[in-house]
């Protein structure tokens, strides 16, 4: 309001603060024009681009944002926006095409204001991040460093980092939520996935844990004090796993700066041996802009071949030459990419992962050698290499099986990819006898999935024998139970051809010739006089296929096959031991035909009750035998049990996982075992639960397998 006096206008005090600050601000924002403009980073050169690449990250505006978790996240600039969209490629996506430009989404929305300071961290070695993680500091240790941040200004890592993840596809088939880390505190979640198992003896407890590891969830309590620490972490877990499409994930949210740059490095790779060109490619080309590092010159001479542009190509790869940035199995490798001239001089133990890139882009078979120098990080992407040898598609695909990666029905169909098996089944189980791997697994396995005879059955039975004494007896069963089938299916239609012939003969059935005249003497019966070749079907032992039998129960207790007319006792309790859910009742005379007691905690943890018998008249009957077996670790227990009470999920299911990291199942103490399966139901994860007991249970049975045949060998 103004007040006018002796007609001149009179400003009140309140005006004059506001015209104050007014001008105040206009100064700052002056000020803050002119920090910007020199504070600009020169343009970098580009020795290679045809075209003029854009800078996707590193500016230093000043900008308002609202974070988004499922957006690609900029330390630099606070961002939530997702730089390169995510595209889900066929595999047969590499056409000869234009190079696709990267388009940026820059959304502006709400909330925190930027900080400007840089992050001076710089990139490790991310190998030696993977093997340790010792840099992890504490929350006290770090409290100084985060205690300076000011209420408006801190980071976005501190705000959203840790909870990247991946999203899940399927939450009503989930027994977890996004409160699986409620209670546990940062600090303790970093140490288990420093710390804790990756792998364990249980599939399904092994995939519960990937699950946590890698879901998109709320981060533990303090995780804003030491998110890149925790994220680390995460990320090291995971790549130990060999969980490469969960890290891709992860890693696309990261941010764009230097404390990231390997495993931005590691994820270009992941997506050109994955044929995700498009999204690589976008990469690349912002890179090449702002370094010289050798690694994405290299992987622009890939993008321009594989995107069609092969003069772009030969003009990165002579530029290479003339820098001295190309390797010599590089640089031969790209020379038969533009000559077709097959580079012979390759030595294995130089190739790196960009060789084995650039192989897999010239159709060129891939050796074993190879496979063997990648990191733990590219165990999921090998299996979807097209372009591997025999021996190492046999190889990745059992280590895919064994890390969980690929399922045992996939696993088969990529074996029998690796070309037409010559080897003798003898052969091939006698190798296995003298050494159990990778190889000899396959190899066995394949010889005997193109043997059609039946004695077949007598083989099978011999190799998931040598499987189990190796402790791989439930990798291998799965895929044995399928050639079990196979073989009871060919078989089958071996009888069922034999009984029709014999039906032909015993109705003395009249057998004419396709070109008899119409006489009728001529239609009389010809049987005499026909030679009637009746297909000769030698079947199995009786003791064989009762061993088929219980294999196929181990394998699926819930399928009877009907070629097994004969009652077999042993492979009917099997399979109802193992059918056995919450509420049941377990019987005596199954326990005691499988001789099966010590597992009685099992069943009572997984809420299998126990029938109303005298425990006194068992023990008269002589059903008393003494069974000792190995101890879990009493402390890791107990932390367990601890974090179950607490209802703390995540902790609970990492614990267990680490229990049971190095444990045979066949030598486990039940009652340790029980207990384990009690604190995974006391979370909420009864199904996981009693999967976990009925693995325990399949392993005990079939070293009770192994060892009944080796005591009749014996007797």
């Amino acid at each position: 309001m103004k007040i006018f006096r002796n007609s001149q206008p009179v400003v009140t005090i309140g005006v004059l603060v506001a015209l104050t600050l007014s001008m105040m601000s206009l100064a700052s924002l002056q000020t803050l024009a002119q920090d910007n403009n020199s504070a600009g980073s020169p343009k970098p050169l580009d020795l290679i681009s045809l075209g003029t690449a854009s800078v996707l990250a590193g500016d230093n505006q000043s900008e308002v944002i609202i974070y988004d978790p499922s957006q690609t996240l900029s330390d630099d600039a606070d961002t939530g926006v997702a730089l390169v969209p995510s595209l889900a490629a066929d595999a047969d996506s590499r056409k000869i095409s234009s190079p696709v430009t990267a388009q940026l989404d820059t959304q502006m929305d709400v909330m925190v204001t930027q900080d400007t300071t840089a992050d001076s961290t710089k990139d490790a070695p991310l190998d030696a991040e993977i093997q340790t993680l010792a840099e992890i500091q504490t929350l006290e240790s770090t409290s100084a460093a985060y205690g300076s941040a000011k209420l408006g200004r801190r980071k976005i890592s501190d705000i959203g980092l840790a909870a990247i993840g991946v999203s899940d596809s399927a939450p009503q088939n989930s027994t977890l939520d996004s409160l699986i880390w409620r209670g546990t505190p940062a600090k303790n979640a970093a140490f288990l996935l420093e710390n804790g198992a990756v792998a364990n003896q249980s599939p399904s407890l092994s995939a519960l844990a990937y699950d946590v590891v890698a879901r998109q969830s709320v981060p533990p309590m303090g995780a804003n004090m030491i998110a890149g620490d925790l994220v680390r972490a995460r990320l090291a877990w995971l790549a130990r796993a060999g969980r490469s499409d969960d890290l891709a994930v992860l890693v696309e949210q990261l941010p764009d700066n230097e404390k990231w740059a390997s495993w931005k490095r590691w994820l270009v790779e992941h997506h050109l041996m994955s044929r995700r060109d498009d999204i690589a490619c976008a990469t690349v080309a912002a890179q090449i802009a702002m370094t010289l590092d050798p690694f994405w010159h290299q992987a622009k001479v890939i993008c321009d071949a594989v995107q069609g542009d092969m003069s772009s190509a030969r003009f990165a790869a002579d530029v290479l030459a003339a820098t001295g940035m190309g390797d010599p199995t590089f640089m031969g490798l790209v020379d038969e990419l533009f000559t077709g001239t097959v580079f012979e001089d390759i030595d294995p133990t130089t190739l790196e992962t960009i060789h084995i890139v650039l192989m897999e882009a010239l159709h060129r078979p891939i050796p074993i050698e190879g496979i063997a120098i990648m990191p733990p990080q590219m165990a999921q992407t090998i299996t979807t290499l097209r372009y591997l040898s025999d021996d190492a598609r046999m190889v990745s695909t059992y280590d895919g099986l064994q890390r969980g990666l690929v399922s045992p029905r996939e696993a088969g169909k990529l074996w029998r990819s690796a070309g037409a098996s010559e080897d003798n089944p003898q052969s091939a189980i006698a190798r296995l006898d003298s050494e159990v791997s990778a190889l000899t697994s396959a190899m066995a396995w394949r010889a005997l999935d193109v043997d059609e005879s039946n004695a077949v059955f007598g083989l099978i039975v011999a190799a998931m024998k040598r499987e189990i004494a190796a402790g791989n007896g439930s990798l291998m069963l799965p895929l044995y139970a399928e050639l079990s089938i196979n073989a009871l299916e060919v078989m089958q239609s071996q009888t069922s051809a034999t009984a029709l012939v014999d039906v032909v003969l015993d109705n003395n059935a009249t057998l004419t010739s396709p070109g008899a005249n119409d006489n009728a003497n001529d239609n009389a019966s010809m049987t005499d006089n026909v030679a009637i070749t009746v297909p000769t079907v030698t079947m199995p032992d009786e003791a064989v296929l009762a061993d088929i039998d219980v294999l196929l129960a181990l394998a699926d207790p819930g399928t009877v096959p009907a070629i097994l007319e004969a009652s077999n006792p042993i492979a009917d309790h099997i399979r109802t031991l193992l059918t056995l859910n919450a509420g049941d009742v377990w019987d005596a005379d199954l326990m005691q035909t499988l001789d099966i007691w010590h597992l009685q905690p099992l069943l009572h943890a997984a809420g299998i009750d126990a029938p109303d018998i005298s425990w006194f008249d068992l023990l008269q009957s002589g059903t008393h035998t003494a069974y000792s077996r190995e101890k879990l670790s009493p402390i890791l227990l107990r932390a367990c049990g601890e974090a179950a009470a607490k209802k703390r999920v995540a902790e609970t299911i990492l614990l267990a996982s680490w229990l049971l990291q190095s444990t045979d199942f066949t030598n486990i103490d039940p009652v340790d075992a029980g207990l384990v399966i009690q604190y995974l139901r006391d979370v909420g994860q009864d199904k996981v639960a009693m999967s976990l007991m009925r693995e325990i249970a399949r392993a005990h049975l079939m070293a009770q397998f192994v060892a009944n045949e080796q005591d009749a060998d014996a007797g």
